[in-house]
């Protein structure tokens, strides 16, 4: 059976998504290729419903804020808390995610097609766009809040 989103507490929920987010940031080549994207991306998770957006716009910082950003984005993508936890934990391949419509988008697609992760996937074989790296599956729990700083 397929993991769920383990927070439904929109407080927790919240954290689980700017952690994983933060995680991202940390590495430095995937810091290298959202740095490259300079854009505003905005992340819809819902049930719960969260608001992340990545703001990457001056090429040498990658900003996340929880909420919804004020300026329009280039890019906008909505997936459901279940879909964002089943490929957080390797479950789901991001690009059938895509292809089945459970990532819906809004903007410039190819934005996140430029994050594809150089590494193979250790559970899958396939590469997958890393803001969901499976890279980093090796460092994290699958269910534990990620700290955030």
């Amino acid at each position: 059976m397929p993991s769920r989103f383990p927070y439904r507490d929109l407080d927790q929920a919240t954290e689980f998504a700017l952690g994983y987010f933060h995680r991202l940031r940390a590495d430095p080549d995937i810091l290298k290729t959202w740095l490259g994207l300079r854009s505003l991306i905005q992340v819809h998770i819902i049930r719960p419903n969260i608001a992340v957006y990545v703001d990457t716009r001056d090429g040498e910082t990658m900003e996340i804020h929880p909420g919804v950003a004020k300026e329009p984005p280039a890019l906008t993508l909505t997936l459901s808390a279940d879909t964002f936890h089943r490929i957080y934990a390797g479950e789901m391949n991001v690009f059938l995610a895509f292809a089945t419509r459970k990532i819906r988008t809004k903007g410039n697609v190819a934005l996140i097609m430029k994050t594809t992760c150089p590494r193979p996937s250790a559970s899958t074989g396939n590469t997958a766009p890393n803001w969901i790296c499976p890279a980093l599956r090796s460092s994290r729990p699958k269910t534990s809040l990620p700290q955030t700083r």
